[in-house]
């Protein structure tokens, strides 16, 4: 969380309105330079009218009376003003009688435009109130003066935008952190808690702080959280009885498996005792012994019970016992129970 600032969406929010608040900020200030060129150069028009308006009767007088010492003074009264460069007089052909000048406007100001000197007409009235044309004078408004006033304006548009840069961006900032910062780092340190082996996981904030688009996402990802646990509990149950299946299945095959073993042994065993005793057997037609394959000789009894499962029990048969035991008085006297036994 420590750099969450620093992938914020309210500072790239806050870069964008920055951008475009800049953009705004040149766009307004070329707009509000051009009004200020206008208005400044008004002023001085107005400025240097008023001025020449107020001059022209003394100086008429004094260009009809030749007053030299008259005409300078007022000359220099009129360039001591701060929004003159220049001023002059010219009499009815043209020709300059006398001039004053304080400022060179030449070169001062290039993309400011040009402002040209205002003429005020110099007459006088003849005894028959005839208008009488003396010249002209000609005032150069300063440059310099209209540079200032701009230079003004433009610092107080530098100030003023200055100004509300700060309101409006520290504003900004700390509503964005207040309503979107702070909510998405306490939803993301939600989320970061969540233990996903609980049979329930939904996230529980504070709904004062969530409102709006925050409280739609808050909703929208407890949605999300509660459709992952039903998903998961339907996943285990489904895992489980498959697991119960599996289980099941391998029993009956294990089953089944040790009855086909089973059935395979008993029927290799017989295939083995078939194949055992099956075919010629040579016997001595005397003692009875059995020859194998090896042409070794074996008794009749262990050779059959090599080659299957049969046992023997020995006993004797009632021809061979009176063969052998015929002529024996314990015998002879055994056989005569027996025959009065069975009367």
């Amino acid at each position: 969380m420590n750099n969450f600032w620093d992938k914020s969406i309210v500072k790239r929010l806050f870069l964008l309105l920055l951008a475009w608040y800049a953009i705004v900020v040149i766009v307004v200030t070329v707009v509000g330079s051009g009004f200020q060129i206008i208005q400044t150069r008004q002023a001085i028009i107005t400025s240097v009218q008023d001025l020449g308006i107020s001059f022209t009767p003394g100086l008429s007088n004094a260009v009809w009376t030749f007053d030299s010492d008259f005409i300078n003074s007022n000359l220099k009264g009129i360039v001591l003003s701060p929004n003159i460069a220049a001023a002059r007089i010219e009499d009815k052909t043209g020709k300059v009688i006398h001039s004053l000048q304080v400022e060179e406007n030449s070169g001062i100001g290039l993309l400011l435009p040009h402002l040209d000197e205002i003429g005020f007409d110099l007459w006088t009235k003849s005894r028959k109130d005839n208008r009488i044309e003396l010249g002209r004078l000609f005032i150069t408004p300063s440059k310099k003066a209209q540079i200032e006033k701009l230079r003004q304006g433009l610092l107080i548009i530098l100030i003023y935008t200055i100004f509300t840069l700060l309101i409006l961006g520290g504003g900004f900032l700390f509503l964005g952190r207040r309503l979107l910062t702070w909510p998405l780092t306490q939803l993301a340190r939600a989320i970061e808690s969540i233990d996903p082996g609980r049979d329930r996981v939904v996230i529980g904030l504070n709904p004062e702080n969530m409102k709006g688009e925050i409280k739609t996402l808050l909703d929208m990802v407890n949605n999300l959280l509660l459709r992952s646990t039903k998903f998961r509990q339907a996943l285990d149950a489904l895992n489980k009885d498959l697991e119960n299946q599996v289980n099941l299945r391998t029993a009956e095959l294990s089953e089944s498996n040790r009855a086909l073993k089973k059935e395979i042994t008993n029927h290799k065993h017989a295939q083995e005792e078939i194949e055992t005793l099956r075919g010629i057997i040579p016997i001595c037609s005397h003692c009875k012994n059995i020859r194998d394959d090896t042409n070794s000789w074996h008794k009749l009894e262990t050779y059959i019970s090599n080659h299957s499962e049969a046992q023997f029990s020995h006993g004797m048969c009632p021809k061979c016992s009176d063969e052998l035991y015929g002529k024996e008085d314990w015998y002879i006297e055994m056989k005569k129970e027996e025959e009065e036994s069975k009367e």
